[in-house]
């Protein structure tokens, strides 16, 4: 379970949260000790997840907390599968609506 302090955020806004732990989610493209996340609809961007085991991850889209590094990667605390199919689309929006001011 992910801490309620922990934001949600964009893979756009990493750079604005390095060294701070963030939740991000996305679809694995490729799965290892360095797993690579498509965030967005068309490939664009994807985020680089330094992984703290290599066991393989059950599903096609993932939500992981993590620290974010210098480079805008992630090292992972956690994973959380999401299943084999999970609109990303709608999940940013949310992300966006949820760190809006009001």
């Amino acid at each position: 379970m992910v801490n309620a302090s922990v934001p949600l955020v964009r893979p756009d806004s990493l750079s604005q949260y390095v060294g701070r732990e963030v939740v991000i989610a996305g679809k694995v493209v490729s799965d290892g000790a360095e797993m690579i996340l498509q965030c967005e609809e068309g490939g664009v961007p994807s985020v680089r997840v330094f992984r703290s085991d290599s066991s393989a991850v059950n599903a096609a889209f993932v939500q992981i907390c993590g620290r974010v590094n210098q480079d805008s990667s992630i090292q992972q605390i956690s994973c959380y599968p999401l299943g084999e199919s999970f609109d990303l689309s709608t999940y940013y929006q949310m992300v966006s609506l949820a760190s809006t001011p009001e």
